[in-house]
């Protein structure tokens, strides 16, 4: 599962103050005052952002940081200045204002990757498909710090977007587009299957349609470079939108298409994924989109008693694993998978596969039996997939 905490900067500090046996009462409080504004504003920093310290000063304290919500900020001075005789702000808002009206991006390469910290190094936390738009909150050297349609941030290289002001991220969004269904592709400088190719794409990738013909589709990539599609591998977006109705059935369909996939961390394409990537990817392709991790799709849809022999489920259900809690621990969602039928179930774990929570099946997997937490259900229960981009 891809599962982290953070990131962004944290409010670790002001923890830190707290725990601190010389900090004065006074300054405590103003620590636990930041700090229950950042859980108001950012109660997940993989999704939002909040991370203001502060410093005394001769005439009061100096307050720094970002925050992607002005109310945020603006929370944290109305706390504090009646407080002190004065607060100074050093606090950034988020889109930085060096970015100009430039804060949108196109994914231009099949699978961007999102990492940690801006490193090739870093640890790698999600991924984005070709034709997703992106919010653009900060940027360092070759590095711009992103946020996805289903809110998530990470650090990704700017050659794997095109930067872009909101006229042209809706122009895009409202150009005629086809969807790639196909688990993978290639796009060819020529309509036959020995032209010199453009790029390779993945399922989910969107490409603008300029025409059909012969089995081939002409396409245009979000960087405007051109080429053609197997027609067999793709349908019209808006079509698709329109009509995609998310079944059990369908669900399992796509699921099993996927079987042999190698499990990567951090993957949410069709060429690796994690235990989340994997569940994301198969609902979008059935036109729903869960949230990135483990945990956050544990909350979404209804809850469903699975029963003695999780007779109660049903195909596409969603089942999570991990530490059951005690008093001393909460309890964590460490992994998730997708039920088919007769306590049978699919999932990333090394690869894309099928397992048992039957004892006397040869698939059986003892240790999901013991870590099982919770089902839940989530058709019809979640919005269908949107494109538009998060908004502050």
């Amino acid at each position: 599962m891809k599962i982290y905490q953070s990131l962004v900067i944290l409010c670790l500090s002001l923890f830190a103050f707290s725990g601190c046996t010389d900090l004065s009462k006074e300054d405590r409080r103003f620590a636990d005052i930041i700090a229950g504004i950042g859980s108001k504003y950012a109660p997940d920093q993989r999704t939002s952002v909040f991370g203001v310290t502060f410093t005394r000063t001769n005439k009061g304290i100096a307050l720094v940081g970002e925050v992607d919500n002005p109310d945020a900020k603006k929370a944290v001075i109305d706390a504090l200045s009646p407080l002190v005789k004065r607060v100074s702000d050093d606090i950034t808002i988020l889109p930085e204002a060096k970015l100009g009206s430039r804060v949108w991006g196109i994914v231009r390469v099949s699978v961007a990757n999102m990492r940690r910290d801006p490193d090739e190094s870093s640890e790698l936390v999600s991924q984005a498909i070709m034709g997703s738009a992106l919010r653009i909150l900060r940027e360092s050297g070759e590095w711009c710090f992103v946020q996805t349609p289903d809110k998530y941030l990470g650090w990704m290289r700017q050659d794997s977007f095109v930067l872009c002001g909101r006229n042209e991220l809706e122009d895009w969004g409202s150009s005629p587009r086809v969807i790639v269904l196909a688990t993978y592709g290639t796009v060819r400088e020529a309509a036959n299957n020995h032209s010199t190719p453009v790029s390779d794409i993945v399922a989910g990738s969107l490409l603008k349609s300029v025409s059909a013909s012969a089995g081939w589709t002409s396409v245009a990539l979000p960087d405007g470079r051109a080429g053609f599609v197997l027609t067999a591998d793709v349908s019209d977006y808006d079509i698709w939108r329109k009509k995609i109705q998310p079944t059990p059935e369908g669900i399992d369909r796509s699921a099993r298409s996927l079987l042999g996939v190698p499990y990567m961390w951090g993957g949410t394409s069709t060429k690796a994924l994690d235990c989340s990537g994997f569940t994301k990817t198969v609902y979008m392709l059935n036109g729903v989109q869960l949230d990135r991790d483990a945990n956050q799709q544990a909350v979404q849809g209804a809850p469903v008693v699975p029963g003695a022999k999780f007779e109660n489920l049903q195909k596409g259900d969603l089942l999570f694993f991990g530490k059951h809690g005690t008093d001393q621990r909460p309890e964590q969602i460490l992994h998730v998978v997708m039920y088919l039928k007769d306590r049978n179930f699919i999932h990333a774990s090394g690869m894309v596969k099928i397992n048992s929570l039957d004892p006397t099946s040869p698939l059986f997997d003892p240790n999901k039996l013991r870590s099982f937490i919770c089902a839940r259900r989530v058709i019809p229960s979640v919005s269908s997939v949107s494109e538009t981009p998060v908004r502050h």
